[in-house]
């Protein structure tokens, strides 16, 4: 067998480790862990308590949680996320009619989950 040799330069990019932080329940982050486990994604599950929480939530944008960390990347809002996702992965529409579509299957599940009839 042949050695090869190549400089850290050639070598594949290395992948980022996604860290997730939401509750420990599945509310709004489930839909995410779903994704990332879909997508075969390194990822930490950060779980955080109601203590941990009441000190966390100062320091976010919106104060509300799930927040995606990434290469240096920190994307809040569990919708954006899981969009920023799909269309990572080729699973976003491919114009805005298909876009459109999606969004209105989302906001109907949105409207079941929130109780709007």
């Amino acid at each position: 067998m042949a050695k090869v040799n190549c400089s850290e330069e050639q070598l594949p990019l290395k992948m980022p480790k996604y860290k997730l932080t939401y509750f420990n329940f599945k509310g709004y982050g489930e839909p995410i862990r779903l994704m990332l486990s879909y997508l075969g994604k390194d990822w930490e599950d950060h779980r955080v308590s109601w203590e941990e929480w009441a000190q966390l939530k100062e320091k976010t944008a919106f104060g509300k949680i799930p927040i995606l960390e990434f290469d240096g990347k920190v994307l809040h809002q569990s919708l954006a996320i899981l969009k920023y996702l799909a269309h990572d992965a080729g699973l976003a529409g491919k114009n805005a009619e298909e876009n459109l579509q999606i969004d209105m299957v989302v906001g109907a599940f949105g409207d079941l989950a929130s109780g709007y009839n």
